[in-house]
């Protein structure tokens, strides 16, 4: 099997001397410095602080990256993914034979997050779903709402699937049809199918 050629960066040299240290422990790896003319398969960067710069980086590394530093926040999640962030090691779990691991698994494809970074990257996706509209400004809430009108629910039934009251229903139509500028419920679903959110 031929070595998996690894680019090793760290912020510090003393750092980037344990990260050399580490990664040739295995026969399995070549490490070269972080250049910018040269291609590496995997790269392993140690950075004491995650931050939008330092991830905006690590997109023109152009390969699978192997991030290690004290923790990464949820709110580089995204980020880290879209900068080719395939694996995260905490700084204090870091030791050779888990760094080893880590390239190995980088190089054949993204390898499993920590659960507690997968729990928060998940809560961040729920998020974005459901905040996110529906086709036409509709809220997923509206848009089933509509649905259930096009289909001819009564107000009665519309409630019992939303677990709610009709009064909330009767208040949620009018709210929909106020903000929207709608005359009546069938205007209502007009829209929604003119818009596409039926």
């Amino acid at each position: 099997m031929e070595p998996i050629c690894v680019a090793a960066h760290a912020a510090d040299p003393l750092s980037r001397a344990g990260l050399v240290a580490a990664l040739r422990t295995s026969p399995l790896l070549r490490v070269r410095p972080v250049r910018e003319h040269e291609v590496a398969q995997v790269a392993v960067v140690v950075l004491p602080e995650v931050t939008g710069p330092e991830l905006a980086w690590l997109h023109g590394l152009g390969c699978p990256v192997v991030l290690i530093s004290e923790e990464l926040g949820e709110a580089h999640l995204p980020v880290a993914v879209d900068s080719g962030v395939v694996a995260f090691l905490p700084r204090a779990q870091a030791h050779p034979e888990m760094l080893v691991g880590m390239v190995l698994g980088a190089r054949s494809g993204p390898s499993r997050p920590p659960a507690d970074l997968l729990g928060a990257l998940l809560g961040q996706v729920r998020r974005l779903h459901r905040d996110t509209p529906a086709p036409g400004g509709l809220s997923h809430r509206e848009a089933g709402l509509l649905r259930l009108l096009a289909e001819g629910h009564s107000t009665s039934e519309i409630a019992a699937r939303f677990q709610c009251s009709d009064r909330t229903v009767k208040n949620n139509v009018h709210e929909l049809l106020s903000r929207l500028g709608l005359r009546n419920r069938t205007h209502a679903v007009a829209y929604a199918y003119a818009h596409g959110a039926l």
